[in-house]
């Protein structure tokens, strides 16, 4: 039997996390729902800071990401009511801005926002701040599922089509050939007709029957990768979470 725990892989890591998401420019607000979305967090959404306490009134979320520029009320304003609301206070609130103004970063984080970021949004790092906002172990990077051409044997031949969950830094990869935990392994990924050649290790390892609700297959760190290579993951990353999203120049 090949098994292992996998400390990052319980359920509390599975649950969906409740995002509210204020912006009262319709297509900023479509690209962050969808790539939030893409990113597996369940989104509502509010087009002014009074929609946003309205809606906390009935319903609090796990965090909220609000621009700055509201009609109305803005961002910062929305921060300093929940604040005097020992109901909301505990929301944390990461603000977004379009402004290149260091001052208005300084300022919202004065205000106690728990991340400040700039738009046009990047995927990266709206994920990185999100994690370190809820997370107690906060991923760094972000996780995809795809199919892809993945050779596991060692050999560096042409591969097998698996469904992986794919990030910079590791995968998870469906297979009923696993290997116990601590195995190095050389493998080869198909992206866009591009070999990436990496030296990988097991971090835990699910066979049939080891644990009754998890598919058969293997969780691989990636202990040595070029940076060349590591580029074509990460761009692969972004635009499989940004495919057929319009975002703002």
């Amino acid at each position: 039997m090949q098994q292992g725990t996998n400390n990052n892989g319980n359920a509390a890591e599975k649950k969906k996390r409740f995002v509210l998401v204020v912006d009262n420019n319709t297509n900023e607000l479509n690209y962050t729902i969808m790539l939030l979305q893409r990113l597996e967090y369940e989104v509502c959404t509010a087009n002014s800071a009074e929609e946003a306490v309205d809606f906390m009134s009935v319903a609090l979320p796990d965090i909220i990401i609000s621009d700055v520029a509201l009609d109305g009320k803005s961002g910062v304003s929305l921060i300093s009511e929940m604040r005097q609301s020992s109901r909301m206070s505990p929301v944390p609130v990461i603000l977004v801005s379009s402004s290149p103004d260091p001052a208005i970063e300084k300022q919202c984080r004065d205000t106690g926002c728990v991340g400040f970021v700039r738009k046009p949004l990047d995927a990266d790092e709206l994920y990185r701040a999100v994690q370190a906002a809820l997370e107690p172990i906060p991923r760094k990077t972000v996780r995809i599922a795809a199919y892809l051409t993945v050779d596991i044997t060692g050999a560096q031949g042409g591969g097998t089509l698996h469904p992986v969950v794919l990030s910079e830094n590791g995968m998870f990869i469906r297979t009923t050939d696993t290997k116990p935990i601590d195995t190095r392994l050389p493998i080869s990924i198909t992206i866009k007709n591009r070999k990436v050649n990496i030296n990988a290790s097991v971090i835990y390892s699910y066979g049939f029957g080891d644990y009754p609700f998890k598919e058969p297959g293997m969780g691989l760190k990636f202990e040595k990768i070029g940076p060349e290579d590591k580029d074509v993951i990460r761009i692969f990353i972004v635009e499989q979470l940004e495919q057929g999203i319009v975002k703002e120049a």
